[in-house]
């Protein structure tokens, strides 16, 4: 082997250790671990596996080869948006601002770490640049927040979560024909499949108190599954039940 090559082996190495030495220094909670999507427990998992049998019984293996087959170069970095969702999690319970501030910059910067060394061909890119916009709308930043929301509908435009994170910050900011605007153009790029897309839809209009609309969208959510009631339990309240 060249001698270049060589060291190169050996800085990939060295970087691959320093990796996974700051990803163990998240550890979460049994709710953090209950409410992480499933490729963080098995990346966890992977990295700590007879640690994580505090939360329940082993995670397969076979997880590990799923996830390493489907998130490509992410899953090395992965973990990091692991902690990401976690940090963001304990700012939304934080007891102070500056447990909240803290938080909030530690759930962007592990997400970070993940977003710029992976493809934004893959899915999780729109996922983690979501996260990264909702951490941003949650520290005051709405131009941050509607940048990388706006990454997440450009590079994956089938993905909900970049059109929900904009209707927000537009609503935010007073201008709900805008955020029912973005919202109808996620319903369309997603085929009208996104439960989550019609009960933002649902509540947007129930604002403008266009009735009929906030119906419409409201069965919708819930004929696709939708599981929180508050839409629901809004109509009921305005004089509206939907079955």
């Amino acid at each position: 082997m060249k001698a270049w090559n060589i060291a190169a082996l050996a800085v990939a190495l060295i970087l691959q250790s320093q990796v996974t030495v700051a990803a163990t220094l998240f550890w979460p909670t049994p709710s953090e671990w209950a409410n992480w999507p499933e490729y963080c427990r098995a990346k966890y998992a992977y990295l700590r596996r007879s640690e994580t049998l505090e939360f329940g019984p082993p995670v397969p293996s076979a997880l590990f080869e799923k996830y390493d087959a489907s998130l490509g170069r992410a899953w090395v970095f992965i973990h990091h948006h692991c902690a990401g969702l976690g940090y963001l999690q304990r700012a939304q319970l934080a007891r102070t601002p500056g447990d909240k501030k803290e938080a909030l910059r530690k759930a962007f910067s592990e997400s970070r770490f993940t977003f710029v060394r992976i493809p934004e061909e893959i899915p999780v890119y729109a996922e983690i640049a979501t996260h990264m916009g909702t951490v941003s709308r949650a520290s005051g930043d709405a131009a941050a927040a509607l940048n990388y929301y706006g990454l997440a509908i450009q590079t994956h435009p089938d993905f909900p979560g970049g059109y929900q994170g904009t209707a927000l910050v537009l609503q935010d900011q007073g201008k709900m024909d805008a955020a029912v605007k973005i919202l109808l153009e996620g319903d369309e790029a997603t085929g009208g499949s996104s439960a989550e897309i019609h009960y933002f839809l649902g509540m947007a209009y129930l604002k403008q108190k266009d009735f009929d609309k906030a119906v419409e969208h409201a069965e919708r959510a819930y004929e696709l599954g939708y599981p929180l009631p508050g839409l629901r339990n809004k109509l009921a309240a305005a004089g509206h039940p939907i079955t």
